[in-house]
């Protein structure tokens, strides 16, 4: 399924139409512009390309990594 969301984003930004690009993936408007926001390119760098879905990825795995110190931190102190 990435596949086809990089495809999409790919023919868009060479400046394929929205609504050609609708048409061609046969999706709605609506999908399509809600894959814009979560595939297009935030910022790119000689290593990688980040994407805003990558990066809310990243944000929850964070706060799952955080929940589970915090967790360990209270164990540690009631060991204490």
């Amino acid at each position: 399924m990435e596949d086809i969301h990089n495809k999409f984003i790919q023919a868009w930004h060479t400046g394929v139409p929205v609504k050609e690009l609708c048409k061609q993936f046969n999706i709605c408007k609506s999908t399509a512009y809600n894959w814009l926001k979560k595939y297009s390119l935030v910022k790119r760098t000689k290593e990688r390309t980040i994407s805003v879905h990558r990066i809310y990825q990243s944000e929850r795995e964070n706060q799952t990594l955080r929940a589970g110190c915090d967790f360990c931190q209270k164990c540690r102190l009631a060991k204490a």
